[in-house]
């Protein structure tokens, strides 16, 4: 019943009630991915960057499939809407850490490719970053196995 309430809070972009009851749905069942996903999501929009990115690392480090088989239609992905407002900022001078990253977890959504290039942005920024230096390894694994011809390196 929770999950339900935090789909309809996500679908009409109350991201603050959707963050709340996607935690509690994750309270009672951990491994519930669509409510992480989402809550992910959720938790970009208000404000709660950090907790965003340790959940987006622990589902990637899990299961990165599940956000790069994202289908942005089927699943009401808000993704290129927050993307393009977020882009907009950055084209105005803005390239903060938190921004950089941001944008890389929106775009894992819909397109790995654009997420490893906010992910490389954000290590200029912040070049020993140790939690966007694994993301990105991470993802860059997963263009290998996808390709194997992409340059993996590992963290330092």
């Amino acid at each position: 019943m929770n999950e339900m309430l935090g789909n309809q809070y996500f679908m009409a972009r109350n991201y603050m009630e959707a963050a709340n009851t996607f935690q509690s749905v994750l309270h009672d069942e951990p491994n519930n991915l669509n409510a992480k996903k989402k809550l992910i999501i959720s938790l970009t929009q208000v404000g709660k960057y950090s907790k965003s990115l340790d959940l987006f690392f622990d589902l990637i480090n899990e299961n990165i499939d599940f956000i790069v088989d994202t289908d942005p239609i089927k699943d009401d992905c808000p993704c290129a809407e927050l993307v393009n407002n977020l882009e907009l900022v950055t084209k105005y001078g803005t390239h903060s850490l938190t921004t950089l990253q941001t944008l890389g977890i929106l775009w894992l959504y819909c397109d790995i490719n654009k997420s490893v290039e906010y992910f490389e942005k954000a290590l200029q920024v912040k070049p020993n970053d140790e939690k966007t230096n694994a993301i990105l390894y991470i993802l860059k694994k997963k263009l290998s196995d996808n390709s194997q011809n992409y340059d993996v390196k590992y963290p330092s």
